[in-house]
């Protein structure tokens, strides 16, 4: 009899060590390889080596931020300056990322944050890599429960109608109770609520009853210990990140997909992410927020990677809705020349650097800054502000 006991903790000691020393080994041996942390940020990496995450600060607080991690910082920012009327610009990596960064370049909403001023508007911007419309319904929600916000600007980004979800870092604002409230009153917003948090519980509920129990505490003070003494221990979340890139490059590789790849349009998608842009117009209406679409700029000296008449149709359906809503649509696709766009890091295993359809070079972002400005100057003089 008493040799039961003593198997059954062995077994359950061994349940509770086996994963994490699986888990120390294999990070132990990417971060032996060298594939850790090639750049300090993942975001960084996920950009490639020859373009430049860049976040515009006003009077060292920063003006243009990610997500719900560091959006406090931009709200907490924009009290400190005593502003009361706020824009807010959300989009994608092309409004933080700068191909081939040179000294003195600056990112379009640092430009256009200074050319707002005039206006009597203070332009907070918040970007996520290949962010869809989904997350900016989300997120506008959000930040608007918090911001007397007058103006809003809002790329339509063709390739990202392609994705889905709600990323953590922006879903976490699911939880907030003015935010679900408001987002309760659309079909949209129901959507995504029972998506994200289905019948609204805990979304850790089914690690709950692991707490204060043998396993909790171990895997705990274990974390702590290799935490601490572990360099790769502490590495793991970008580690992940970086596997996760590679696997990506190594798909791309197999299947041949490149830049110039077509891209075709995911019906059910597609639809989702309009139905967000329709309620985030709606809300925009309601709350008396001028809106300000624009189609992004695209490289034009080579064929895009879409097929052409699914594209035309994105557009066509973006026109609709935009008047049917009374927002102001610019199409800026062309607004780029070919000279300020530039290259990649390789989606593949290859070195060679490939064309970037989606970020463009300092005198890119000028524009882009410039072409903004002057349809918002347009639009507060047709709104008599």
């Amino acid at each position: 009899m008493n040799d039961i006991p003593t198997t059954t903790q062995g077994i359950s000691a061994f349940r509770i060590f086996a994963p994490l020393l699986l888990a120390l080994i294999i990070i132990s041996v990417i971060y032996a390889l060298g594939i850790h942390g090639e750049y300090g940020n993942l975001e960084e990496l996920a950009l490639g080596e020859n373009t430049h995450a860049y976040y515009a600060k006003s009077g060292g607080i920063p003006v243009h931020c990610s997500d719900l991690r560091d959006a406090h910082i931009c709200l907490d920012g924009f009290r400190q300056r005593g502003a009361t009327r706020a824009a807010l610009w959300l989009g994608n990596s092309q409004l933080h990322a700068i191909n081939q960064f040179r000294a003195g370049d600056e990112n379009a909403p640092s430009l256009l944050y200074k050319k707002l001023r005039s206006h009597g508007l203070d332009l907070l911007t918040f970007s996520q890599p290949n962010a869809n419309l989904q997350e900016h319904y989300v997120l506008f929600t959000y930040l608007q429960e918090r911001l007397p916000v007058r103006l809003l600007i809002l790329p339509i980004v063709f390739d990202d109608m392609r994705e889905n979800g709600v990323r953590s870092t922006i879903g976490s604002a699911l939880k907030d109770s003015s935010t679900r409230n408001a987002l309760e009153t659309t079909d949209t917003g129901r959507r995504l609520l029972f998506k994200n948090l289905g019948n609204g519980g805990d979304e850790n509920e089914d690690t709950a009853g692991l707490a204060q129990t043998m396993q909790d505490h171990a895997e705990r003070t274990l974390n702590g210990w290799l935490g601490t003494n572990v360099q790769a221990w502490s590495d793991r979340s970008n580690m992940r990140g970086t596997v996760f890139i590679s696997l990506y490059k190594l798909r791309n590789f197999l299947f041949g997909i490149k830049p110039t790849t077509k891209r075709r349009l995911i019906r059910a998608i597609y639809d989702e992410n309009l139905q967000a842009l329709r309620s985030i117009l709606g809300r925009a209406s309601e709350k008396d927020i001028r809106i300000v679409l624009y189609v992004v700029p695209l490289r034009n000296d080579v064929e895009p990677p879409y097929d052409l008449s699914e594209y035309e149709k994105f557009k066509q359906d973006i026109e609709n809705l935009a008047r049917t809503n009374r927002s102001t649509l610019v199409n800026l696709e062309n607004l780029v020349p070919a000279e300020f766009w530039g290259t990649k890091a390789s989606t593949t295993l290859s070195e060679d650097p490939e064309l970037d359809f989606m970020h463009f070079q300092g005198a890119g972002h000028r524009l882009l800054a410039d072409a903004l400005d002057r349809t918002i100057g347009n639009t507060t003089r047709d709104a008599g502000q």
